[in-house]
């Protein structure tokens, strides 16, 4: 009798993220049960061969890697936000629906993360007709007009995705007719909630352990980021320890600032202890440090309150109320229209089994 369960998994990279991306696709396949069988779905732009073989390493039969090249994605290269880390290559999530079209169900994953527990139990999740599962964004804490009953935002670097759902109601084309058009804060994750909005199912902390804030309920101490706030928010056990929190987590996600960067930021164990079993293990990263506990940190953390209160402000209740409502009717005045020659052209896929 075979009980082995299958599991598809959908990556997009470009020529820098090479490396987190191949760290993420590791930390499956280290912490992968031996009944399930993986599939890795990797969207290229403009990734070499040499950085390809990397990830073919970990190839085996039971965790397939397929590589999918996206030719024309130079279209979108102007969609850059300044104040994100995010390429325009992210918005290829639009397009998974369409490219991935033998598939019915996918997660979706950010090379930014660390999957700390086998993912099938997360891909069992019946999704009916909702378009995706996903967990709410750490951005809604620190909003404490929102009831965690009404905030629905949520983060798009871990998605369960109705891929046969979305194909159904022509999402690819909704989405990237919005991101080229509507109102946009963030690279992908503004237009994944505008346009898929009541149709998605909140999924519970752990499956997007969102690193920077268990970093700032840890340090902080403020009656914005405490273990209450965190409990209420994501409607966690009472009385949960931060170190409960993390060692649940099933997808650990660094959203913020990257361990590959910096060499002390909180969690950072985690990602480093994947790193060194991954084909990139002998690279030598030129990271640097924030200095979290420095007396010049300290001061210039009190010397910058006042710019830290205007960005609260900034993304208040009524900031985000404001930017909903403008989303339905600010456009440019060049309105781009889609047509199905506007998805990347793919390339078959390529891989081992």
């Amino acid at each position: 009798m075979n009980n082995k369960s299958e599991v598809n998994v959908c990556f997009v990279m470009d020529s820098g993220y090479v490396m987190p991306t191949c760290v993420a696709v590791t930390s499956i396949f280290v912490n992968k049960n031996i009944n399930t069988n993986y599939n890795i779905y990797i969207l290229c732009n403009n990734v070499s061969q040499e950085d390809k073989d990397k990830f073919l390493e970990l190839s085996r039969k039971d965790f397939a890697i397929y590589f999918v090249d996206l030719d024309n994605m130079e279209k979108y290269s102007d969609l850059g936000i300044e104040t994100i880390s995010a390429t325009p290559t992210s918005i290829s999530k639009f397009f998974v629906p369409d490219i991935l079209k033998d598939l019915d169900k996918v997660i979706y994953l950010d090379g930014d993360i660390i999957v700390n527990k086998d993912l099938a139990e997360l891909f069992s999740i019946e999704l009916e007709d909702n378009y995706v599962a996903a967990v709410k964004d750490l951005c809604g804490i620190d909003h404490s007009n929102y009831k965690k009953e009404d905030f629905r935002y949520f983060n798009s670097g871990v998605m369960l995705m109705n891929l046969k759902e979305m194909r159904k109601n022509d999402l690819s084309k909704k989405m990237l007719e919005y991101r080229l058009n509507g109102y946009n804060d963030m690279m992908d994750q503004d237009t994944l909630n505008y346009i898929l909005k009541e149709h998605v199912m909140i999924l519970p902390l752990k499956y997007n352990m969102q690193i920077n804030l268990l970093a700032q309920v840890d340090q902080q101490k403020s009656k914005v980021f405490n273990v209450e706030a965190l409990e209420y928010y994501y409607e966690l056990p009472n009385d949960c320890a931060i170190d409960d929190v993390l060692s649940d987590a099933v997808v650990v996600h660094y959203a913020t600032y990257k361990p590959w960067k910096f060499y002390d930021l909180y969690g950072n164990m985690i990602w480093e202890k994947v790193f060194n079993s991954s084909p990139y293990k002998d690279l030598k990263l030129p990271r640097q440090g924030l200095l979290v506990n420095s007396t010049s940190y300290r001061v210039g953390k009190a010397l910058l309150a006042p710019l830290v209160k205007l960005k609260q402000i900034k993304h208040s209740y009524l900031y985000r109320r404001r930017q909903k409502f403008l989303g339905q009717f600010v456009w440019r005045k060049d309105k781009w229209k889609y047509d199905k020659s506007d998805l990347p052209k793919c390339r078959n896929y390529r891989g081992e089994k």
